[in-house]
C-alpha cells in the first residue's frame, strides 16, 4: 500500500466482533469494550495491531468488527433455517449467550456509510444495535418460520457436530454482546434494527 503511486483515501480491513470477551451482561462498544485473551480474540488483536501499526499518512483506516451477517445466499443463516425446518431449532448450549447480528443490507449500507463519512476511522462495530440471547434468537426464528417446536442442542452434541463440520463450538456458544456506537453516533440509521424486522424481510 505504501508503494502505491496514488494511495486510496480509505483502507477498509476485515476484523470481527469476536474480538471482545464472552459477555452476557456487558455491552461492548468500540470505546469501552474489553478485548480478551484466547485464540480467536488474539487473532483479532494481532491482526488489528499490525493493520494500525504503520502510519499511512492521510490514508484513513477502518477495521470492521463485524458480527454474524444474516442473508439468504450463504453464511450461517441458511443453515439456521435448515435446522429449524428439521425441528432442531431450539437453543444451542445454555441459550443465555448473546448473539450480535446484522442484516446483509444494513451491512452493505454501513460499509458505504463508512466510506462516505470521513469522521469514522479505527475499529468500527458493524452490528445491529439490539443483540439478543441465543434462546430468544432461535425462538423468533421458529415463530417467523411457523415451526411450533425446536429441539435444544446440548454442548456435547455441538462438540461432536463441530468435528464433522470442521468448525468450532465457540461460533455458537460464545456470547457476543456488541453495540455499534460509532455508527449510531455518526448518524447511521438501520433499516433492520431488531431481529423481528430482519426475519420478516429474509423469510
Amino acid at each position: 500500500m505504501d508503494q502505491c503511486a496514488n494511495k486510496p483515501g480509505l483502507w477498509l480491513n476485515a476484523s470481527s466482533a469476536t474480538a471482545y470477551i464472552h459477555s452476557e451482561t456487558r455491552l461492548n462498544t468500540e470505546e469501552n469494550g474489553i478485548i480478551g485473551d484466547d485464540f480467536s480474540m488474539n487473532i483479532c488483536k494481532i491482526w488489528e495491531k499490525e493493520f494500525f501499526r504503520v502510519n499511512s499518512g492521510n490514508m484513513r483506516k477502518a477495521a470492521l468488527r463485524t458480527s454474524i451477517v444474516l442473508g439468504n445466499n450463504g453464511g450461517a443463516f441458511p443453515k439456521l433455517k435448515m435446522i429449524t425446518k428439521l425441528g432442531l431449532g431450539g437453543k444451542q448450549g445454555p441459550g443465555t449467550q448473546k448473539v450480535s447480528w446484522i442484516h446483509i443490507d444494513d451491512f452493505c449500507r454501513a460499509v458505504e456509510f463508512i466510506i462516505n463519512n470521513r469522521n469514522i476511522s479505527g475499529a468500527v462495530n458493524v452490528t445491529a444495535p439490539e443483540p439478543l440471547t441465543n434462546a430468544h434468537f432461535m425462538s423468533r426464528l421458529r415463530k417467523q418460520m411457523k415451526m411450533p417446536f425446536g429441539l435444544n442442542a446440548p454442548v456435547w452434541q455441538l462438540k461432536i457436530a463441530s468435528v464433522f463440520l470442521r468448525t468450532e463450538t465457540e461460533l455458537l456458544l460464545k456470547s457476543r454482546n456488541v453495540y455499534p456506537e460509532k455508527l449510531i453516533r455518526n448518524g447511521f440509521e438501520f433499516m433492520f434494527p431488531n431481529i423481528e424486522s430482519a426475519f420478516q424481510d429474509l423469510i
